[in-house]
């Protein structure tokens, strides 16, 4: 039960809703990737979609973060509407694939300067949030190696620090851990988890479950494109 003198701002902080999907689907000719999917995130949950290899997590994930329309179904993102406000809702959120490429002539500082302003962070706030992301990261040490010098898992650091660098209001990582040695799932860990301490909106998939464990406070479980438990 609410407390009845609790101010009202934060009354409404708890029950926001960030994300709500609505009978998501996706469909590649005969193949079912994304079978009617419909869950609602409040902000400050972080939700773990667990599921095998091929399930459609990263299909969801890529539909949600505007990266593919879906075949039928709705979602809105902190109000706005996937499908007609898809610009709103990219500077909105953060989203970490898989795998993917950085500049690898650029110096982590650098790095982190360039996709600021991409995300149009104002120009003197930049430097404050290029510092503000390597701390959070832990790789303050290495701002000026090049980004081809990194391991793999200070380049899944990286890439959540470069989400961090214009401070979205919901992360969207799909499986950040996967091909990580144990000493890098550690670390990378500890920065989600420090995420989530700090109330942040997150989704995250994994094939794992352990690799979830101690911060998430939903699970939903993917397998054959639908969500069979939550």
């Amino acid at each position: 039960m609410r407390n009845p003198r609790e101010p009202w701002f934060e009354r409404n902080l708890r029950t926001m809703i960030v994300l709500e999907a609505d009978n998501l689907r996706k469909e590649f000719g005969a193949l079912v990737a994304v079978d009617n999917v419909s869950l609602s995130l409040e902000q400050g949950q972080v939700l773990g979609l667990i599921g095998p290899n091929g399930a459609g997590k990263t299909t969801l994930l890529r539909i949600l973060a505007t990266l593919l329309r879906p075949t039928s179904g709705r979602a809105t993102i902190l109000g706005n509407d996937l499908a007609g406000q898809y610009l709103s809702i990219r500077k909105r959120i953060g989203f970490v694939p898989d795998f993917f490429n950085l500049y690898g002539d650029l110096t982590l500082r650098e790095c982190l300067g360039f996709f600021a302003e991409a995300y149009e962070v104002p120009p003197e706030r930049i430097a404050t949030r290029v510092d503000e992301a390597l701390r959070y990261v832990d790789l303050q040490d290495r701002q000026d190696s090049l980004v081809r010098h990194l391991s793999r898992g200070m380049v899944q650091r990286m890439g959540v620090g470069i989400r961090l660098v214009h401070d979205p209001d919901l992360y969207l990582l799909d499986e950040p851990a996967s091909g990580l040695d144990p000493k890098a799932r550690i670390q990378l860990r500890n920065v989600l988890r420090r995420l989530s301490d700090e109330g942040k909106t997150i989704l995250i998939s994994s094939h794992i479950l352990t690799e979830l464990s101690g911060f998430c406070s939903h699970i939903a479980i993917m397998d054959k494109g639908a969500i069979r438990l939550s």
